[in-house]
């Protein structure tokens, strides 16, 4: 399960302030870790040693029940997030959901299934359709 950001989290606790939501990113790019973020931007990224181009985009789906707990609404990735062959090795433990294709704020994070995830250069690396899911509740 992912957890927000220092920075979601007082964006969101300012909302019920009155204070206005600023406008949603133009993209939301997903980012490979080797180790868990402390909620806001100290993260340990593996993605440029995985894909020298950078963070891949996301695109997300509508507002749907948890299938795991009905009492949490979710979004989950419409598309394949497809970092392509792996350059170089790396290991992978967490992912980070960024405002930018580099640098930008970390909005969410969250463990991989399976990790700790060895990859090694030449592999494939995809997140499928629906793997990718950001939770409240």
């Amino acid at each position: 399960m992912a957890a927000f950001s220092d920075l979601t989290e007082a964006r969101v606790l300012n909302w019920f302030r009155g204070v206005a939501m600023p406008a949603p990113p133009a993209a939301v790019f997903l980012a490979l870790l080797s180790a868990d973020s402390d909620d806001g931007n100290t993260v340990t990224e593996a993605t440029a040693a995985v894909r020298p181009a950078g963070r891949v985009a996301v695109t997300f789906g509508a507002v749907e029940p948890d299938t795991v707990d009905a009492a949490r609404q979710r979004i989950r990735n419409t598309a394949a997030v497809d970092f392509g062959v792996a350059a170089g090795a790396a290991t992978l433990t967490h992912v980070g959901f960024y405002d930018a294709l580099s640098g930008g704020a970390l909005l969410a994070h969250g463990a991989v299934t399976g990790a700790p995830r060895t990859i090694q250069a030449g592999d494939p690396v995809v997140f499928p359709v629906g793997e990718l899911a950001l939770a409240l509740g």
